[in-house]
């Protein structure tokens, strides 16, 4: 049937029970589409929640790590230190020295409250 027809519905029996199905079969699908756009919607969220929920423990875990080498320091001094983990003097002073991207967010955050 064309859109520009006049006649809204088919004078076959046949015809109008296939555009009956058709019309069922259109709602059905409708629905189904509904259905996994929100099945989606809730994966996307779940998703978003696990990757901040990652996000957070490996800055958790770069603080922990700042902060054992900090302490590694302060107990053996820079240079014992460094040769205890294998690195450069340099290396271990600026990581020891910085503050982490996670530390750094929690300051800022703290401060504007």
């Amino acid at each position: 049937m064309d859109v520009g027809s006049s006649r809204k519905f088919p004078l076959d029996i046949k015809a109008r029970e296939r555009l009956r199905d058709a019309q069922r079969k259109e709602a059905a699908l409708l629905t189904r589409v509904a259905v996994t756009e929100a099945a989606l919607e809730r994966a996307r969220r779940k998703h978003e929640t696990a990757v901040a929920t990652a996000r957070d423990a490996v800055s958790r875990a770069e603080l922990a790590v700042v902060q054992a080498e900090r302490d590694l320091v302060a107990v053996s001094g820079i240079n014992r230190a460094a040769a205890l983990r294998g690195c450069a003097v340099s290396d271990l002073r600026r990581r020891t020295n910085r503050k982490p991207a996670g530390e750094a967010r929690r300051g800022a955050t703290a401060g504007q409250a």
